[in-house]
């Protein structure tokens, strides 16, 4: 029996108050399907977290790879400053990879986001959604900045570093456990 049914029971018995085998029952197993919606949602979560931390490293690699000067000049070609297309790069690469390892999931994912809408304003909203032939669209950028916003609302836990460095409970419910 889970322990929060077990001290429900125990604190009923103090108030002279005696629990059924099926109210016990049927508070056991509200409490599992409430423990297994929880798993599926962190699940869901470190899945999105992963996801996303792999293609922004993999994006910020790619810049670094490239050479970063080029970057800088395209950067500086479409109106933004050229230090930007070294923000951009740091924050993709390092940030892919503190998400991947899951630290600083909701500021990562907060960083991400505001690329998210600069690309999207900037270069890809005048090709519209699914591109011109010649350029792909903002639906991707949609999808990714989607991704960030669930992240920076939400957070992730299961298989995260910061769970494990700082020993936060991942769960209200293990609060009340």
């Amino acid at each position: 029996m889970p322990p929060v049914a077990v001290r429900v029971l125990e604190e009923d018995k103090d108030r002279g108050h005696q629990l059924t085998a099926e109210e016990v029952e049927a508070a056991a197993q509200i409490f599992w399907r409430f423990k297994l919606d929880m798993f599926k949602s962190e699940l869901g979560a470190f899945i999105i977290r992963i996801t996303l931390g792999v293609l922004f490293f993999i994006h910020g690699l790619v810049k670094f790879q490239g050479g970063i000067e080029n970057i800088v000049g395209w950067f500086e070609s479409i109106g933004l400053p050229g230090f930007m297309a070294y923000a951009v790069a740091l924050i993709e690469l390092a940030g892919g990879l503190a998400l991947i390892l899951g630290l600083a999931t909701r500021l990562v994912s907060a960083l991400f986001a505001i690329i998210m809408i600069g690309a999207t304003l900037k270069i890809k909203l005048s090709i519209g959604l699914l591109g011109n032939g010649q350029m792909a669209g903002y639906e991707l950028d949609l999808a990714l900045f989607a991704m960030a916003i669930y992240l920076a609302i939400n957070g992730s836990n299961l298989l995260s570093a910061g769970q494990f460095i700082f020993h936060k409970d991942s769960s209200e419910l293990k609060k009340a456990a």
